[in-house]
């Protein structure tokens, strides 16, 4: 494996925990600012809003620029962002935290996204690519809830925050050796703009944006989830490190079963498992089946992301690649942007498990489109 991969993986690991930073954090946030759940969806929705305009704006950069400048900056802004996030005083100190981790966040997607369709297997296998990749990113996401469950007395969330604030700057002498690939020297910003009536682009931003509606939904509320159960705190911080791990088991499993031909009716299947898990998860009343439906959510959720933006990259221009995986970035985080939000507040004055049927409208949209795409391409 040579060193650019390396930095791609390391790039989608990060993001993994910018994805999962503010789920794993969140009952601490509410206490050390005390702020309500409310206010905790204002907190994704920023940053998801940061990240929407972000995603846009760099994958347009990528395309005209190259890879480090990028990969550069989502390093030490993503590093920033945590140390801000888990020191803030003040409720206003955490949204612009937010902010910064959107910067971040975006930077290290676009450039890790992108760049391990070129570097691993030799090019040749995009969804493959994407699929190992995010797999990757499924262990960032799983490191903070899992290192809080475990350290959490211990050192305290202020401390651990602190510890993976310096560990997002160890790839940077990395990034500023490494070789990346040349980008086109004939790159038009025109062409871009075409990208957002392509058919396909808007039928995979759609099925995006249903997806992670449903997993930043998951990673934001499933702590609250299952301690509404009465689960303890502990295992509530747990059962959101299994929620990324099953992801990351997810994607792994359909690493092996990835072909062109196959890959859009293996998300049929597990879309439609999904929504019959979405539907237990509303009735249910049971702490322990509470966990195991969060990890079956995780399982069915995992290779939609990398499959779906593989089937895209492989019909798209090669040169327009981080244009076009900004706009299906910036179309799908608007789900994460709104549907985290709207649990928040539907979920006052109810039983918080009622709430998610608006996760179930998103796991039934995203099947609709998959099905389209599946037509389209």
């Amino acid at each position: 494996m040579t060193l650019t991969s390396i930095v791609a993986l390391a790039g989608l690991f990060s993001v993994g925990i910018t994805a999962s930073i503010l789920g794993a954090f969140k009952l601490e946030l509410t206490k050390s600012l005390d702020i309500d759940n409310a206010k905790i969806g204002i907190l994704v929705s920023t940053l998801t809003f940061t990240s929407v305009i972000m995603s846009l704006l760099l994958g347009v950069l990528i395309d005209m620029t190259g890879y480090r400048f990028v990969a550069l900056a989502g390093f030490l802004f993503t590093s920033a962002a945590v140390y801000l996030l888990v020191s803030a005083r003040r409720y206003s100190v955490a949204v612009f935290g937010c902010v910064i981790l959107g910067i971040g966040g975006m930077s290290l997607n676009s450039f890790g996204s992108t760049l391990i369709t070129e570097v691993l297997f030799g090019g040749n296998s995009q969804s493959l690519a994407l699929t190992v990749g995010h797999a990757v990113g499924s262990v960032g996401a799983m490191s903070i809830p899992l290192v809080m469950g475990l350290l959490l007395v211990a050192l305290g969330f202020k401390r651990i925050g602190h510890i993976f604030s310096i560990l997002l700057l160890v790839p940077v002498p990395f990034v500023l050796v490494t070789h990346f690939p040349s980008v086109s020297s004939d790159f038009e910003f025109l062409r871009s703009i075409t990208l957002l009536s392509d058919p396909v682009i808007l039928v995979a931003g759609a099925a995006l944006y249903c997806y992670i509606g449903a997993e930043a939904s998951y990673g934001a509320w499933t702590t609250t989830y299952v301690s509404h159960l009465g689960v303890g705190k502990r295992t509530s911080e747990l059962t959101l490190t299994l929620f990324w791990m099953s992801l990351l088991i997810g994607r792994l499993f359909a690493a092996k079963f990835i072909t062109p031909v196959t890959e859009l009716s293996l998300l049929t299947i597990l879309a439609s498992i999904g929504i019959v898990n979405s539907c237990a998860m509303i009735f249910n009343k049971n702490g322990r089946l509470g966990i195991l439906m969060t990890i079956i959510g995780g399982l069915t959720l995992g290779p939609v992301f990398p499959i779906i933006v593989g089937r895209v990259f492989s019909v798209v221009d090669p040169s327009l690649k981080g244009s076009t995986f900004g706009i299906l970035l910036a179309t799908g985080l608007m789900g994460a942007g709104t549907v985290p939000a709207a649990i928040g507040f539907y979920s006052r004055g109810k039983e918080f498990r009622k709430s998610l049927v608006i996760t179930l409208g998103a796991v039934i949209g995203m099947l609709a489109c998959i099905i389209v795409l599946a037509k389209l391409t």
